[in-house]
């Protein structure tokens, strides 16, 4: 049997990873090592197909004038390949510029949104072909947005210039007529109303079009449940008046569904869940489901109603009713409540809710027992600009609750509940391999007396998500060594976020916090703090988490050494 050359290569001149990296990636040498060539001109011409490759990547990465020079070394044992690289100087962007064919008027705001900060080019900057294409990229959508679905970008031309050390790029486009949304048409439709169609749709026909609209209106039809595809496209050539034909091609799904499924939590211990849904009511969407929750510490029955773009598109109204009883250390309860509300989405990041719950409450084996009727008009108004839900790796937001309850018991007394809290991240890394979380709260409850709060009303730490190395709802004032609640909280929490893999990721933690009897908050006295270390998998519904936590001020009797949690999402 012939044998095969050995070989080990050495990349010379190059000291930026990522680049080297990415020149690794085109390079056969690498990639086909092992793969041993059957011969020295086998492994020579493998070595002289990598040059044009290798050049490519360098000159989009903004080096014109780099020279690759490979060469073999033969050793006793193995063949040494050296791929030396001289990059040469790197080319800048000295100029980006955009010509039409019929160009919009000169006052068109057009002009204004297709600035070079706007399209993502900075002069002086490297010649990235990435940023080049990302920024043709960007004129195309920008054209999109403004009225100019069927712009076309006719050329581009890019001359680089040795003398200068620079390159300069020109953008030739067609801009096609001024457009409008016109008539639209629906195919797909089975059991959906075209009329649901209708009433997503954020724009009337004469509007100047505006393809961000036509993808938000997608993504909103996708989000319904109702659809497992939706294409919203413009036809070919605009009408009379420039109007533009809209084609919507839409493909059902299921619009009914039973799910059962198990669970575990620390502290309420095993847990199986079951339900039903309907999301296609009367044919338009909306939703009536019937779920119920069974686990060692409790029982839940919920039926929920909810009729989505409720008199205008991204406000829903929602019906619920709940049957809830709970058996944890502070109390016992039985709870039965229905409530009506609005749920608004007031921009991309700020959205709202407001609405009314009338519940019946009954509370024993607790420090204040009783049978409560409450009536309140719970608020919330929440802005990020966190990018992900369950794993956000960079933003702010910021929540805030209000509930004004009226209290009916043998005399009438009133509470207000204020909850306000902010959520930041930041990594420090593209790949946000290293996240810094922190999240502050502060709740408050104004009432005249500190027993007008019922018990589950008040606040009690211990959570999941806050005081973790403590037992849960047992951080509070204690009434005869049992947990009494209180009328104001403050927790903070620490985290840096490590993924070490795809798969995985560390997480050490650090909570402060206490609760108080008084109104707000005393910033006076010891505190509760826990330490403790969690590790996240990240499957496709989200990070699962299994916490570990360490009270550092201990109370003898009551917490534990230390406290496991399992849940689903990061903490915050």
């Amino acid at each position: 049997m012939e044998a095969k050359i050995s070989y080990h290569v050495e990349y010379q001149g190059i000291e930026d990873t990522a680049l080297l990296k990415t020149l690794k990636s085109v390079s056969q040498l690498t990639n086909l090592k092992k793969h041993q060539p059957a011969s020295i001109q086998a492994l020579e011409y493998r070595a002289d197909a990598d040059i044009p490759e290798m050049l490519k990547v360098l000159r989009a990465h903004g080096y014109y004038e780099a020279k690759i020079e490979v060469s073999l070394q033969d050793f006793s044992s193995q063949i040494y390949v050296i791929v030396a690289i001289q990059t040469g100087p790197l080319y800048k962007i000295k100029d980006f510029r955009i010509n039409f064919y019929s160009p919009p008027k000169k006052d068109s705001i057009l002009w204004e949104k297709l600035d070079l900060e706007n399209l993502g080019i900075t002069l002086n900057e490297p010649a990235l072909t990435t940023t080049i294409l990302e920024a043709e990229q960007e004129t195309s959508k920008i054209l999109g947005q403004s009225g100019y679905p069927l712009a076309k970008i006719i050329s581009r031309d890019v001359r680089v210039d040795g003398k200068e050390k620079g390159v300069f790029v020109t953008l030739q486009i067609e801009t096609g007529p001024i457009c409008y949304f016109g008539e639209f048409s629906i195919t797909g439709l089975d059991s959906v109303k075209p009329l649901f169609i209708q009433q997503t749709i954020p724009w009337k026909e004469g509007d100047l079009y505006d393809s961000k609209l036509v993808e938000t209106t997608a993504e909103t039809m996708l989000r319904s449940g109702l659809f497992g595809a939706a294409f919203i496209k413009p036809g070919s050539a605009p009408t009379d008046h420039n109007l533009l034909p809209i084609e919507i091609d839409v493909t059902e799904t299921k619009h009914k569904s039973v799910n059962i499924g198990a669970s575990y939590q620390t502290y309420w211990g095993p847990g199986i869940t079951f339900g039903w849904e309907n999301r296609n009511v009367s044919g338009m969407g909306r939703k009536l489901s019937l779920q119920g929750d069974v686990t060692k510490r409790s029982i839940a029955g919920v039926a929920t109603y909810l009729y989505p773009n409720f008199l205008r598109i991204g406000q829903d109204h929602l019906w619920k009713a709940e049957a809830l009883h709970e058996s944890i250390i502070p109390y016992n309860q039985s709870d039965y409540s229905i409530m009506s509300r609005f749920d608004r989405r007031i921009s991309h990041k700020m959205s709202g809710s407001l609405g009314g719950k009338l519940e019946r409450m009954i509370v024993t084996d607790s420090v204040q027992d009783g049978k409560f009727v409450l009536f309140g008009l719970p608020a919330y108004l929440r802005w990020s600009s966190a990018n992900n839900l369950l794993n956000p790796t960079k933003g702010n937001t910021v929540e805030y609750r209000i509930t004004p309850t009226l209290n009916f018991t043998e005399k009438k007394h009133e509470f207000l509940y204020q909850e306000v809290s902010h959520s930041f991240y930041k990594s420090f890394d593209k790949r946000k391999i290293l996240v810094f979380a922190q999240k502050i709260r502060i709740c408050s409850i104004l009432s005249r007396d500190y027993e007008d709060v019922p018990m589950p009303n008040r606040f009690f730490g211990g959570s999941e998500d806050d005081l973790r190395g403590y037992r849960y709802f047992t951080v509070s004032p204690l009434i005869h060594g049992k947990p009494a609640g209180g009328r104001s909280a403050i927790y903070y929490t620490f985290e840096p976020r490590l993924r070490v893999s795809k798969s995985f990721g560390l997480v050490p933690f650090y909570d402060l916090g206490n609760v108080y009897k008084s109104v707000l908050p005393q910033f006076s006295g010891k505190w509760f703090s826990s330490v403790g270390f969690g590790v996240r998998y990240f499957s496709f519904m989200g990070p699962i988490r299994a916490d570990l936590g360490f009270p550092l001020y201990r109370r003898k009797g009551l917490d534990p050494k230390c406290r496991f949690l399992v849940s689903i999402g990061q903490s915050f």
